[in-house]
């Protein structure tokens, strides 16, 4: 069974990020549509109580939406994928935050957001997008093969 878990930062939200919230929104209603169990996270600490209850349900799979990218949306997928379920992610549901440092310089909020979702890749983590298809990242002697793949 599968189930979404909606990641919200404290409602961190800015302006650039409406089509991400849509997007969201999009998720919620068709989880809701086929009945599939959805948790909200506003802090990485309630990943345990939520997986178990989601787990209690009999969820295997999960879809992650939400906020932001390199922070907690990463960290509930590594963790997610630590207990067990296979995670989902949907790029276009997922806000990234433009990040600058003195020394090692800045990156902008979709340069965040893209940087964080292909670590989470490399780890296992599936793209996700609307209507319910995955993508899979293979790697195969230095060339990317794509298959879809249903959500």
């Amino acid at each position: 069974m599968r189930g979404l878990l909606v990641v919200d930062e404290k409602n961190e939200l800015a302006a650039p990020a409406a089509e991400v919230v849509e997007r969201v929104r999009e998720h919620v209603s068709e989880a809701r549509r086929q009945q599939h169990p959805i948790a909200w996270l506003r802090h990485h600490d309630e990943l345990g109580e939520k997986a178990d209850w989601l787990r209690s349900l009999g969820v295997t799979e999960i879809l992650i939406v939400g906020f932001y990218a390199h922070a907690l949306v990463s960290s509930v997928a590594r963790d997610a994928l630590f207990r067990g379920f296979a995670v989902s992610v949907d790029p276009d549901a997922i806000a990234g935050r433009a990040i600058e440092h003195p020394t090692l310089g800045s990156q902008t909020a979709d340069d965040v957001r893209l940087s964080a979702l292909l670590h989470l890749t490399s780890l296992g983590v599936t793209i996700a997008t609307l209507p319910e298809k995955a993508i899979y990242l293979d790697w195969l002697d230095g060339r990317r093969q794509e298959r879809a793949r249903t959500w």
